[in-house]
């Protein structure tokens, strides 16, 4: 009977199962990695009414006004208000600014302002080393010395993330809302690497290391989904993934045994064809 295993059709029926299987499979998972989004709702909460915290919010609901924007924004007064937001579905993340953003930025943009001051007036100091003993002098390397003796602090901004309420879009935001946080620090940074050019300023590592993330972002998930489980559609996958296989190679393997099996009066196969 193993004889039936020595001839080609049965192996190439076997490697057609397994592609069309295989392509099947490839479907169903770029179905699943395409998915796109359009006016996806998410709250914005601003806890701070300061210049710069205006700023950000401004720059994030110009993006959202695009036609095909894949943010709305739903403003939230207070984060309290969240958990009910996320139970109900207006929202499925949201994006808050802590109060003191603005007094953070503040400090990130006078520590950098003294760091100026202090190399200007050092390079004075060596040129006319009278200067040093003037009032006007002493004054600003004071005003110096106050802006740089505190470490500037970050500015923090919270994003939320509802994974019970659509694990697919949670997955989506995951990804995409520290993506935009990293784009306002990208844009913050480069506007203190440009003042800092146009003022022939050179900071060490340590100090540029103060000033190269001005935003500290924070993920937080709520309504949280292991991630263990596997996908209830995964069985089911698998099943029809093995019947159209099995389904596929038996067809082939008829059609083809169906054209060199001996004629029989009773319909049955021939037992001498398969041995």
């Amino acid at each position: 009977m193993l004889n039936v295993f020595k001839r080609k059709s049965i192996w190439i029926s076997m490697l057609v199962a397994a592609i069309l299987i295989g392509l099947f499979a490839f479907a169903q998972v770029g179905a699943r990695s395409t998915v796109k989004v359009r006016h996806l709702p998410l709250a914005l909460v601003v806890n701070d009414k300061g210049k710069d915290a205006k700023n950000v919010v401004k720059k994030l609901r110009k993006e959202s006004h695009k036609k095909n924007s894949e943010i709305k924004w739903v403003d939230v007064n207070h984060t309290s208000e969240l958990t009910n937001g996320f139970a109900s579905r207006k929202y499925y993340g949201a994006v808050v600014i802590h109060s003191r953003f603005t007094k953070a930025i503040n400090q990130q943009t006078d520590y950098l302002k003294g760091k100026i001051i202090t190399q200007k007036l050092a390079a004075l100091a060596v040129k006319t080393p009278m200067a040093a003993e003037t009032a006007p002098f002493q004054q600003q390397k004071a005003l110096a010395t106050s802006l740089t003796k505190t470490t500037p602090e970050q500015a923090k901004v919270s994003v939320y993330v509802s994974q019970g309420s659509n694990v697919t879009v949670a997955n989506i935001l995951t990804t995409a809302l520290p993506k935009m946080t990293d784009r306002l620090n990208q844009k913050i940074s480069n506007e203190y690497i440009t003042v800092a050019n146009k003022s022939g300023l050179t900071l060490s590592p340590q100090d540029w290391s103060k000033l190269q993330t001005p935003i500290h972002t924070t993920l937080i998930k709520r309504n949280k989904v292991s991630t263990k489980e596997i996908s209830g559609m995964a069985p089911f996958l698998v099943t029809i993934f093995c019947w159209l296989g099995s389904l596929i190679a038996s067809l082939m393997n008829w059609r083809d045994h169906s054209k060199n099996e001996q004629k029989r009066h009773d319909g049955r196969l021939s037992f001498n064809e398969l041995c």
